[in-house]
């Protein structure tokens, strides 16, 4: 689908996030093209949206133009940065290899809210030390996004402080059963290069899982994006499936978030059975 802008009546001002038309502007940094197009057009009323299709693009609008709030998708195909890693630049906080052109970028107050497809793999604290002032998850409930954004914009106005020191809003969390988490720890196996690492699943959905290493393996092997096999064991049966790597901690043990992206309809049935029968135990 070809991207049309569409049309709008008032001329923007860079002074402070605002139209002539009192149309706040939020920058979203989002790598599709059909995401970005229902976006504009579901926050025409209210906001102006202005679009960077990579991490390096973002970072030059935002040396040259305000924002009163930054949609952060985390998945960005053809950027050096994902979108939690170019949060965390834009925050200041300190991580190794940032680019050049993501040091010292100006966000002059703006709020940032990450949009992500897997709700499942990422907590309140997880946007918190990403730097994100909220999140939303896709497909996005533009109703309350466009209150939640509101109310940003209004408390910001009314304190006159930085959104940089503001709470962690949670924008949307669609109470599906698909990415309800269980909180389970279970022993299983990464397979990366043809090499098995023993770990242990926990925050466990249909959609993914958190995932700590037992034993060492060299960081640069488990990078987002990275795929891998994952297999554990349930009372019903193996649970086998390609994952891909969302994002990565390392503390005293190396964690990360995988997401599931092959999966048989048997295996899912499987999970899913394991996962009913966890939260019978919980409750």
């Amino acid at each position: 689908m070809a991207l049309v802008r569409l049309p709008t009546s008032s001329k923007t001002s860079a002074h402070d996030g605002k139209t002539a038309g009192e149309n706040q502007k939020i920058l979203y940094v989002e790598d599709e093209d059909d995401n970005f197009i229902v976006a504009q057009f579901a926050l025409r009323e209210r906001f102006e949206l202005v679009r960077a299709r990579s991490d390096k693009e973002a970072c030059e609008i935002l040396r040259r133009e305000q924002f009163s709030i930054i949609l952060m998708d985390i998945q960005l195909s053809g950027s050096t940065l994902n979108g939690i890693e170019l949060t965390q630049a834009l925050k200041g906080i300190e991580r190794e290899n940032t680019p050049d052109y993501a040091v010292g970028v100006p966000l002059n107050g703006a709020s940032v809210i990450i949009v992500t497809a897997y709700a499942a793999l990422y907590s309140e604290q997880d946007m918190v030390l990403a730097g994100g002032d909220g999140f939303v998850t896709k497909p996005v409930d533009f109703i309350r996004l466009k209150l939640a954004m509101s109310r940003m914009i209004k408390n910001d106005e009314a304190d006159g402080t930085s959104t940089e020191e503001q709470p962690l809003h949670r924008v949307y969390v669609p109470e599906k059963r698909q990415q309800n988490r269980v909180l389970v720890r279970l022993d299983c196996y990464l397979r990366i290069d043809g090499q098995e690492h023993a770990a242990q699943i926990s925050d466990v959905s249909s959609a993914g899982a958190r995932v700590r290493l037992t034993g060492n393996i060299p960081i640069e092997q488990v990078s987002p994006g990275v795929l891998c096999q994952i297999t554990f064991a349930t009372a019903w049966g193996f649970v086998e499936s390609e994952a891909r790597v969302m994002w990565v901690r390392e503390e005293k043990q190396v964690e990360l978030g995988v997401s599931f992206e092959k999966m048989t309809e048997a295996i899912q049935k499987i999970l899913l059975r394991e996962l009913d029968a966890l939260r019978e135990k919980e409750s």
